[in-house]
């Protein structure tokens, strides 16, 4: 998984407490596991909803804001939490 450092923000507060704040773009591309040429691209819209290109993503039948997070998202969002526990642990 390849994380864009651009849209994520990571800030301690004077108590010691790390925030993250994930403005609208690009955070991560993730490789497919069925497809090597494939990449799918996880965003934050402007409603701070997580989106991913994949097809299982897409074709929810619920709107954006209610739509499960595919494994893409998941990922992607593992991978911020252990982000944000090293700079609280730092």
């Amino acid at each position: 998984i390849l994380l864009v450092d651009g849209p994520q923000a990571l800030r301690r507060s004077r108590t010691m407490e790390t925030t993250v704040k994930l403005v609208p773009g690009t955070i991560a591309k993730v490789p497919s596991g069925s497809d090597p040429f494939k990449v799918w691209e996880i965003k934050v819209g402007h409603d701070g909803v997580c989106y991913c290109a994949c097809p299982s993503w897409r074709f929810q039948k619920a709107p954006a804001a209610d739509r499960k997070p595919c494994k893409h998202v998941r990922a992607a969002l593992r991978i911020f939490a252990r982000k944000v526990e090293r700079v609280q642990a730092a």
